[in-house]
Protein backbone atom coordinates (compact mmCIF):
# COMPACT_ATOMS: atom_id res chain seq x y z
CA UNK A 1 0.00 0.00 0.00
CA UNK A 2 1.22 3.19 -0.90
CA UNK A 3 1.77 6.02 1.47
CA UNK A 4 0.18 9.32 0.23
CA UNK A 5 1.16 12.55 2.16
CA UNK A 6 -0.72 15.81 1.64
CA UNK A 7 1.33 19.15 1.47
CA UNK A 8 0.68 22.55 1.31
CA UNK A 9 0.03 24.11 -2.28
CA UNK A 10 3.18 26.24 -2.63
CA UNK A 11 2.07 29.20 -3.15
CA UNK A 12 -0.56 29.48 -0.28
CA UNK A 13 3.10 29.28 1.93
CA UNK A 14 4.35 31.71 -0.07
CA UNK A 15 1.74 34.28 0.36
CA UNK A 16 1.37 33.56 4.12
CA UNK A 17 5.25 34.35 4.56
CA UNK A 18 5.11 36.98 2.30
CA UNK A 19 1.80 38.67 3.93
CA UNK A 20 3.05 37.93 7.40
CA UNK A 21 6.35 39.50 7.27
CA UNK A 22 4.83 42.45 5.80
CA UNK A 23 2.25 42.43 8.12
CA UNK A 24 5.13 42.29 10.82
CA UNK A 25 6.59 45.34 9.66
CA UNK A 26 3.20 47.47 8.98
CA UNK A 27 2.59 47.10 12.68
CA UNK A 28 5.57 48.18 14.15
CA UNK A 29 5.61 51.23 11.72
CA UNK A 30 2.46 52.30 12.31
CA UNK A 31 2.83 51.89 16.49
CA UNK A 32 6.20 53.78 16.02
CA UNK A 33 4.11 56.56 13.99
CA UNK A 34 1.24 56.45 17.07
CA UNK A 35 3.64 56.85 19.45
CA UNK A 36 4.80 59.99 18.17
CA UNK A 37 1.36 61.87 16.92
CA UNK A 38 -1.70 62.01 18.95
CA UNK A 39 -3.43 62.74 15.85
CA UNK A 40 -2.29 59.40 14.49
CA UNK A 41 -3.14 57.46 17.44
CA UNK A 42 -6.71 58.47 17.26
CA UNK A 43 -7.27 57.61 14.06
CA UNK A 44 -6.37 54.79 15.26
CA UNK A 45 -8.58 54.26 18.15
CA UNK A 46 -11.76 53.00 16.76
CA UNK A 47 -12.88 51.30 19.29
CA UNK A 48 -12.35 54.29 22.72
CA UNK A 49 -12.51 51.59 25.01
CA UNK A 50 -9.59 49.44 23.29
CA UNK A 51 -7.75 52.19 21.87
CA UNK A 52 -4.98 52.43 19.65
CA UNK A 53 -5.28 48.34 19.53
CA UNK A 54 -8.61 48.52 17.75
CA UNK A 55 -7.08 50.14 15.01
CA UNK A 56 -3.44 48.49 14.80
CA UNK A 57 -5.26 45.28 14.95
CA UNK A 58 -7.87 46.05 12.28
CA UNK A 59 -5.41 47.14 9.91
CA UNK A 60 -3.03 44.37 10.59
CA UNK A 61 -6.13 41.95 9.41
CA UNK A 62 -7.09 43.53 6.67
CA UNK A 63 -3.73 44.39 5.49
CA UNK A 64 -2.73 40.55 6.02
CA UNK A 65 -6.01 39.78 3.78
CA UNK A 66 -5.03 41.86 1.08
CA UNK A 67 -1.39 41.18 0.87
CA UNK A 68 -1.86 37.15 0.98
CA UNK A 69 -4.63 37.12 -1.53
CA UNK A 70 -2.30 39.27 -3.50
CA UNK A 71 0.41 37.11 -3.42
CA UNK A 72 -1.00 34.05 -3.69
CA UNK A 73 -2.90 34.83 -6.68
CA UNK A 74 0.58 36.13 -8.00
CA UNK A 75 2.43 33.06 -7.51
CA UNK A 76 -0.64 30.97 -8.22
CA UNK A 77 0.90 28.34 -10.84
CA UNK A 78 4.48 29.56 -10.63
CA UNK A 79 7.37 27.38 -9.61
CA UNK A 80 8.38 29.25 -6.01
CA UNK A 81 11.09 26.60 -4.81
CA UNK A 82 13.72 28.59 -6.25
CA UNK A 83 12.61 31.63 -3.53
CA UNK A 84 11.71 29.40 -0.37
CA UNK A 85 14.90 30.68 1.37
CA UNK A 86 14.45 34.36 0.08
CA UNK A 87 10.87 34.44 1.44
CA UNK A 88 12.02 32.26 5.15
CA UNK A 89 14.85 34.94 5.19
CA UNK A 90 12.66 37.74 5.08
CA UNK A 91 10.66 36.12 7.50
CA UNK A 92 12.83 35.95 9.93
CA UNK A 93 14.06 39.11 9.42
CA UNK A 94 10.52 40.68 9.51
CA UNK A 95 10.20 39.01 13.45
CA UNK A 96 13.66 40.48 14.30
CA UNK A 97 12.89 43.71 13.11
CA UNK A 98 9.65 43.62 14.77
CA UNK A 99 10.99 42.46 18.28
CA UNK A 100 13.94 45.22 18.26
CA UNK A 101 11.92 47.94 16.93
CA UNK A 102 8.88 47.14 19.61
CA UNK A 103 11.21 47.29 22.34
CA UNK A 104 9.86 50.35 24.29
CA UNK A 105 13.47 51.39 24.62
CA UNK A 106 13.44 52.35 20.96
CA UNK A 107 10.03 54.54 20.91
CA UNK A 108 12.05 56.63 23.81
CA UNK A 109 14.63 57.44 21.75
CA UNK A 110 14.10 61.03 20.17
CA UNK A 111 16.71 62.67 16.94
CA UNK A 112 14.98 65.60 16.88
CA UNK A 113 14.81 67.26 20.14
Amino acid sequence: MQRTERHMKEHIAAGALIATSATLHLVWILAFIASRSVDFERFLSINHDAGLYSGLYGFSILFFILVFLITSIWFQNRDCSHNRKRFFEFFIFSVVAFVIMTIPMVFGLSLIS
